[in-house]
């Protein structure tokens, strides 16, 4: 035994009981993987019970809580061998050693015998919405803000009321942000057909429902890509019963790509384009009434004439073809918008008022096409993961009412800030069709 300072006058049995706990720590000692401690833990911890509902058991959590942290396998599967009691896990024995410090915290209890559950406070220094509680955090003239998981949440609307849903929902990588969101694929497929589910009824009868998503998914410590926005296609129609309108595509020029297959490993491409997938309730032979007519641009300069003749499609292009001014041209399909600006007004804002900014915003120029080619003003859009608030910023612009929904009560406060009416609440709603 390498440190035994276990001398003098005591009884026999605290002599035991000290060189047993000296034994104990030249165990973890010879351990050469180096530990993370119990402070490292305890976030991501508190992260996993959240995503539990709350409250899980110590066996349920030790394999997230390590996938939480990125605990490599060696970490994880780290053993010492203790008197008395054989070959210990390491790692699950800091856990739970995070598990107490959160409780000296008073951020973990133990409310029934082995499980752990957050508290109160926990739940506001995580700033996620506790289940089964939904609060308006803040309202201006047309909308409203909704602090609540998006399952209880979206319960309150009004069915049938909704005309157009956008939204842009974690994507299912390996290295989640902080907002959250399942991480591998079949679990996050089935949990948008369960919200997809949950959302339809709210839709109007021919209402319109855009979701921006990542293209770039890649699997486990391989350089090919998940296959799950195809299954999302496919599942969308077989199982959610939506039908597929178009593709819009959404190319983010200033767009980093893969750090490791792009910038280290170089075997990949830079991927700067992401899906939009414009899906229609089509409900008792009800389509959309979208019109294109509301999102034309102007007429490019003609510096040079087009060139007459008989296409390779076969379509002849005779003289003045077009020259007829229809108001505007169609845009296509592909939205190009960098979304790399660190110090716009939404920024200033919340840095000045000591606001944690979205790690994830899309520019508005991508829900200001659909709510003008699927809305009328005074009709009610959702976006059910609210984020920095987007969504409700051009709508309300645009005279539509709008209702959003996010589980983070900071991301809503600095949302807020985007409004200039924005009346802060923090009440239980009411009814929420208006």
């Amino acid at each position: 035994m390498k440190n035994n300072p276990v001398t003098g006058s005591i009884s026999p049995g605290k002599r035991s009981r000290l060189a047993e706990g000296y034994a104990q720590a030249d165990a973890e000692r010879s351990v050469t993987v180096s530990l993370p401690s119990r402070g490292q833990l305890l976030l991501p911890l508190m992260r996993c019970l959240e995503a539990n509902g709350g409250s899980a058991s110590p066996a349920e959590v030790y394999d997230q809580v390590a996938a939480e942290y990125g605990a490599t396998t060696e970490v994880r599967s780290a053993e010492a061998i203790f008197v008395g009691s054989g070959p210990r896990n390491l790692f699950e024995r800091q856990v739970r050693h995070a598990q107490q410090f959160g409780k000296i915290k008073g951020l973990i209890e133990a409310r029934r015998r082995g499980h752990w559950s957050l508290t109160d406070k926990a739940f506001g220094v995580l700033e996620n919405a506790r289940p089964g509680v939904v609060l308006a955090v803040f309202e201006t003239s047309r909308g409203l803000a909704l602090w609540g998981h998006v399952e209880e949440a979206a319960s309150l609307i009004e069915p049938g009321s909704v005309d157009t849903i956008f939204t842009s929902p974690p994507y299912p990588v390996l290295s989640q942000k902080e907002y959250g969101g399942p991480k591998d694929a079949a679990t996050w497929l089935s949990w948008m057909f369960d919200l997809v589910d949950l959302w339809r009824p709210l839709l109007a009868p021919g209402g319109s429902m855009f979701i921006n998503l990542g293209a770039e998914v890649y699997r486990r410590g391989q350089p090919f890509q998940s296959l799950y926005l195809e299954r999302f296609a496919v599942g969308m129609e077989d199982r959610c019963g939506m039908q597929l309108a178009q593709r819009w595509w959404w190319h983010n020029p200033a767009k980093l790509g893969s750090i490791h297959w792009v910038s280290i490993r170089r075997r990949r491409l830079k991927q700067t384009i992401e899906p939009i997938y414009w899906w229609v309730n089509v409900k008792d032979g009800i389509q959309d009434a979208a019109n294109n007519q509301m999102v034309l641009q102007p007429y490019k300069d003609k510096k040079r004439p087009y060139k007459t003749g008989i296409r390779p499609s076969g379509i002849d292009i005779g003289v003045g073809a077009f020259d007829k001014d229809n108001g505007g041209a169609i845009p296509s399909t592909l939205i190009i918008k960098a979304n790399s600006s660190s110090n716009d007004p939404y920024r200033r804002a919340c840095r000045a008022a000591g606001i944690k900014i979205h790690p994830a915003t899309f520019p508005e120029s991508l829900p200001e096409r659909a709510i003008l080619m699927t809305t009328q003003p005074g009709d009610l859009v959702l976006d059910p993961f609210f984020g920095s608030g987007s969504t409700g910023v051009v709508a309300e612009r645009l005279g539509r009412r709008w209702i959003g929904i996010d589980r983070a009560r900071g991301y809503l406060r600095g949302a807020a800030l985007r409004f200039t009416d924005a009346v802060m609440t923090d009440f239980p709603p009411d009814a929420m069709s208006r």
